[in-house]
């Protein structure tokens, strides 16, 4: 059995309404703004070429391999699932501005309160679920900096820049924080939301 979103107090709808939509904006340009920077922390580093460079002063020595992108590989893999869990995320707090609109409008048009919180459940499980993706990729990436780090033996001298851990790679592992902190504002949004609608 439902019921429609029609407390016996207008004010009460009213704030319901209200909160839908302040969270609603509010964890969509957040996400937002933490999509698009550290997208582009991550585009910029899965570019960068880690070959060495030979050394001029020893021509006959080959050059070491390269040390591995944190930004590929299963690192990668992971913060890409990420930001396209975001992507679902976004719009779905925009949904949540929807049905704050809605809930201003005539009984007629209201989500059902069961409808509501389907959606808001659905929300907040794409949000976990892109959290544990952003957790996931944040592990691999720093293990790569760490095989890169156990490289680096006392006394160990690089023929490049590009086998030690440089600010680059600093950059990808704040770039993937970034994406858990963006799945924890849907994260935070929806129960928030749940809460609300629960009372």
């Amino acid at each position: 059995m439902t019921r429609k979103l029609d407390p016996s107090s207008p004010p009460t709808l009213q704030q319901i309404a209200k909160t839908f939509r302040i969270t609603g904006w509010t964890s969509l340009w957040a996400q937002i703004v933490l999509t698009i920077v550290s997208s582009g922390i991550l585009i910029v580093a899965a570019f960068s070429s880690r070959n060495p460079v030979p050394n001029p002063a020893t021509p006959g020595i080959p050059a070491p391999a390269p040390a591995p992108n944190p930004s590929s590989g299963a690192g990668g893999f992971f913060t890409f699932c990420a930001i396209l869990a975001l992507f679902f995320t976004i719009y779905w707090s925009f949904r949540y501005v929807l049905i704050g609109r809605q809930l201003r409008r005539d009984v007629a048009v209201r989500p059902k309160r069961s409808e509501t919180i389907q959606v808001l459940q659905t929300g907040l499980l794409a949000s976990l679920a892109g959290m544990l993706l952003a957790l996931l990729g944040t592990f691999a990436i720093v293990g790569t900096l760490a095989v890169i780090a156990f490289r680096q033996a006392p006394g160990f001298v690089g023929s490049s820049f590009s086998q030690f851990v440089n600010s680059l790679d600093i950059l990808v592992v704040q770039a993937s924080i970034m994406l858990i902190l963006a799945h924890f504002f849907g994260t935070i949004g929806s129960l928030w939301l749940l809460n609300r609608i629960s009372r």
